[in-house]
């Protein structure tokens, strides 16, 4: 049986304010790479290194999810996904959390100011008491803006298995919301968020696809105008015309900053360090901005990543180098050290989620001679 809470949650509609669906956008100044601090850094495992980019480009207002309409998506527990990139992949990472038992994980995916406001963690968790797992199929996603805001429907179709074995599918639709990442400019940032959901019982014997294609309209969420097909990125492309918001891993932390500093999108960018260390060792967030005032385009590579974990907690140490294009056209090359940590969020018990951060980091300019192959060996030693 679905649980509870997946559930009244999704039972329950909220309405949004009356706005008319015109987007706005701001252009925000480009920018140097500020100097960054610095940490002793740890021993530890690896992953191949990637190819230094080349410079990024100006950037759409409006990014398109990835389409995989009528597919049933890989949320299974035996991989980590907390991926905000599009409102799909928000919902992945959400029901791979439950899949988890990662229930604070999975909570946070949800607007605070959304559906889910009101509602315990305590009493959240409690309603996946019965769930052992969760498959999930998504439909044709679509998308309205409202100044400056960008709001997706999503229909789903959700299969739940309980702990006595009893499989029950439903069928509805997801309501996200995302304000764009370029206007924000108060802490915190705000990624893309679950607003409102709801699902009622399907029987089996009817078709997926027939019931996915009026899932959102059966369950009275209002949907835009259908996304077109996103290009298929290179994994390793952080350029300015792809929205890359994942903590799935270290690497791809460090690939999320550094497209937010492409897109000038720096409140995000601000985002990746853990508060903690950004509150020690970064200047204030209005400065943080302004430091890549003259900064048009960052390049990343990534040498070998170093790992360690104890006690439950998990700590990153990779070694970069970076190829800055500045406004003027200039290039320049910096070599440096990042560390990251985050506590497992299976242990994570109390609000607000921590995810994946960056808690250190050491940069350093270098001549734009030196090979890339050996200053991503050497960065960190």
């Amino acid at each position: 049986m679905l649980p509870k809470r997946l559930f009244i949650i999704l039972m329950v509609l909220t309405t949004l304010g009356g706005c008319s669906r015109a987007e706005s956008a701001t252009v925000v100044t480009q920018s140097t790479l500020s100097p960054q601090p610095s940490f002793t850094s740890m021993p530890v495992a690896t992953t191949p290194s990637a190819e230094l980019l080349p410079s990024a480009t100006p950037f759409p207002s409006v990014t398109p999810a990835p389409q995989v309409s009528g597919k049933t998506l890989d949320i299974s527990s035996g991989h980590y996904t907390d991926d905000r990139s599009s409102a799909i992949s928000v919902l992945a990472s959400l029901f791979n959390a439950v899949n988890r038992k990662e229930y604070l994980r999975a909570y946070a995916y949800w607007e605070p100011q959304g559906q889910i406001s009101g509602t315990s963690f305590s009493a959240f968790e409690a309603g996946y008491a019965t769930t052992e797992s969760v498959e999930l199929r998504v439909g044709e996603v679509t998308v309205g803006a409202a100044a400056g805001n960008l709001y997706y429907a999503v229909p789903v179709s959700v299969s739940a298995r309980s702990s006595s074995n009893q499989i029950e599918r439903y069928v509805g639709c997801y309501e996200l919301h995302l304000s764009q990442p370029a206007v924000q400019g108060v802490p915190p940032f705000q990624g893309i968020g679950i607003r409102k959901g709801m699902l009622k019982l399907a029987p089996s014997s009817q078709d997926a696809s027939a019931l996915l294609a009026d899932a959102c309209g059966s369950v009275g969420i209002e949907t835009g105008q259908p996304l077109p097909a996103e290009p298929a990125y290179a994994p390793d492309d952080i350029s300015a015309l792809r929205y890359l918001d994942d903590r799935s891993d270290a690497l791809q932390v460090l690939r999320s900053y550094y497209n937010a500093i492409n897109r000038r999108e720096y409140l995000r960018a601000y985002s990746y360090w853990e508060s903690a260390a950004a509150a020690a060792l970064l200047p204030a967030y209005e400065q943080f901005a302004a430091g890549y005032a003259e900064t048009a385009a960052v390049g990343l590579a990534v040498g070998q990543i170093q790992a360690d974990a104890g006690a439950g907690q998990y700590y990153y140490t990779l070694p970069v180098a970076l190829l800055v294009t500045t406004t003027t056209g200039a290039e320049q090359t910096f070599a440096g050290c990042y560390q990251l940590h985050a506590a497992n969020p299976a242990f994570q018990a109390t609000p607000p989620f921590a995810p994946l951060n960056i808690i250190s980091a050491t940069i350093r300019q270098v001549e734009n001679s030196v090979d890339i192959a050996s200053l991503t060996s050497q960065a960190c030693s």
